[in-house]
């Protein structure tokens, strides 16, 4: 399967609507506050409660991020659980061009499809938690149905999400952040 980067804004914006529209498809929206390292702020969330995941889905993060990304935010924690939702991991694709700095991106199939994907670079403020201790444990520990594949432009592999329309794309991300809620709970003794 031949892929290439998607780096046209138009494209990469109706890939984000194509998803969201995937993604909100049988979710329950709920709003709910959701917190990150040095901020929080009230977002609709979309909350699929059988797999369970939830995710917020914006074009631009909120402005303390200053960057022209794409902000989808996931976690496993359902809100009914917890007042305030912590982000588990992040896919955040660029605007357009290429971002080395950025963990996520799109991609487009032989077929004309785009794909989400991610580099594997998780944050979790920890020493070690980073992009190549994530791909050694996904890879080792869990039967995770996701492959990679390296991207040229990038110089690095990513993790294939899936096509934004299809609904088992919600199914593996849904396995992708329990996987990395995993991944960061085995480093909690680490220290």
């Amino acid at each position: 399967m031949g892929l290439r980067l998607v780096t046209d804004k138009e494209e990469s914006f109706k890939a984000f609507e194509d998803f969201k529209e995937n993604f909100s498809r049988g979710a329950l929206v709920v709003k709910n506050l959701v917190g990150w390292q040095g901020g929080s702020g009230e977002f609709d969330v979309f909350v699929h409660k059988a797999l369970p995941v939830w995710g917020v889905l914006l074009k631009k993060p909120p402005k303390s991020f200053n960057s022209p990304r794409f902000w989808l935010c996931f976690g496993a924690h359902l809100p009914a659980k917890k007042k305030m939702l912590s982000i588990t991991v992040e896919i955040n694709p660029p605007h357009e061009g290429v971002n080395k700095r950025l963990g996520d991106v799109l991609l487009k199939d032989d077929n004309g499809e785009v794909i989400l994907a991610h580099t594997g670079k998780v944050g979790g403020g920890r020493k070690g938690i980073g992009a190549a201790s994530f791909s050694q444990y996904w890879k080792a520990k869990t039967k995770i149905d996701l492959k990679s594949v390296v991207v040229p432009e990038l110089g690095k592999e990513v993790i294939i999400m899936g096509h934004v329309k299809s609904q088992e794309t919600i199914k593996k991300i849904a396995e992708f952040v329990r996987t990395v809620q995993d991944y960061k709970a085995s480093w909690a003794g680490a220290d």
